[in-house]
């Protein structure tokens, strides 16, 4: 009986060494909680996901190690201890990989949809009107027809023709917020953008993603000193092949011709107005933005400002925006 009770100790200690409970938390670099972390014991290869808190549990042992992974952030691995709370750390390395699907984000390589991509230094290195101008002809399978009157949105067909009641016009997402179109927002302001093309990429958004949907992230403060930039471009438009138009003689001659008499328009015209030059003129586009940024461990700030003016070819068309946006 009594090598019975000693084994019994001796199996319930061994059992307490492998099996206890670990809980703690996971926090980010501002302390708030990180919900869906993944945490994993390195020894048993058990993962579990933190709660909407950042709190988790997790069988193991006193000299097991447990690792920390979650998208944009660096993976840590820490020693196991009960009550432990694990403070996260971004990574910009693995944020340029991240595509937003969604209500979350991916790995580019894990995404099995069509997904295209544009980088915020492919967007500005094209002045344009809008984001959408600018990446005209950089994203494959995305058809942008452009419009030349100042302030109009560009057409957009991601999917074919489009739908019979809801047009070809796309779904804009813009941080997280529904939106119309682009021309709210400048240019410089946006960091990436991702572009969903087929049913598997843009399924949750249900049948307002019918003709795609354009996912655009808008650029943060980061921690860094205290940084003024500037950004601006000046422009003039042209009409690239005047169309030849006829003058007073040309015009009698040619109505008279078609009339069957050569006395119903007088060929004697006081007047030979190019009505072309007329309502046409050379036109100016004009950008301007100042953007300031910075911050420290506990507050981060970014201001942007942006002065757009546009006025077009034909007289009487012209188009002005001005965005103020700040961010923490």
């Amino acid at each position: 009986m009594k090598k019975l009770l000693v084994f019994l100790f001796i199996l319930s200690s061994f059992q307490f060494a492998v099996g206890q409970t670990i809980s703690g938390q996971v926090l980010d670099e501002n302390g708030l909680p990180l919900p869906g972390t993944t945490v994993t014991n390195t020894v048993s290869q058990v993962s579990v996901a933190a709660d909407l808190d950042g709190n988790f549990s997790i069988t193991a042992a006193d000299d097991d190690k447990l690792s920390f992974t979650f998208v944009g952030y660096k993976t840590i691995t820490l020693q196991a201890k009960n009550g432990m709370k694990v403070s996260m750390q971004l990574s910009s390395t693995e944020l340029e990989q991240v595509v937003v699907v969604g209500f979350g984000t991916k790995k580019a390589g894990a995404i099995t949809g069509s997904v295209a991509q544009i980088k915020a230094s492919e967007i500005t290195k094209t002045p344009a009107q809008s984001a959408i101008q600018a990446i005209q002809g950089k994203a494959a399978g995305v058809n942008i027809v452009t419009n030349d009157e100042p302030g109009a949105n560009p057409t957009v067909i991601i999917r074919g023709l489009g739908t019979v009641l809801g047009g070809r016009t796309p779904l804009y997402i813009i941080d997280g917020l529904e939106a119309t179109s682009l021309n709210g927002i400048a240019p410089g302001d946006i960091e990436n953008i991702d572009i969903l093309k087929d049913a598997s990429s843009l399924a949750i958004y249900g049948q307002k993603g019918a003709n795609g949907i354009i996912v655009v992230n808008t650029k943060k403060a980061k921690k860094n000193k205290l940084q003024v930039s500037y950004d601006g471009f000046v422009g003039r438009k042209f009409i690239q092949r005047e169309v030849e138009m006829a003058d007073a003689y040309r015009y009698v001659y040619y109505n008279n011709t078609a009339l069957g008499s050569s006395t119903y328009f007088n060929f004697d015209q006081p007047y030979n107005t190019n009505w072309l030059d007329e309502i046409t003129d050379t036109g100016e586009t004009s950008s301007h933005q100042i953007s300031i940024s910075g911050g420290s461990e506990n507050v981060n700030m970014q201001f942007t400002a942006t002065n757009y003016k546009e006025k077009g070819i034909l007289n009487g068309t012209q188009f002005e925006r001005t965005n103020l946006s700040s961010r923490n």
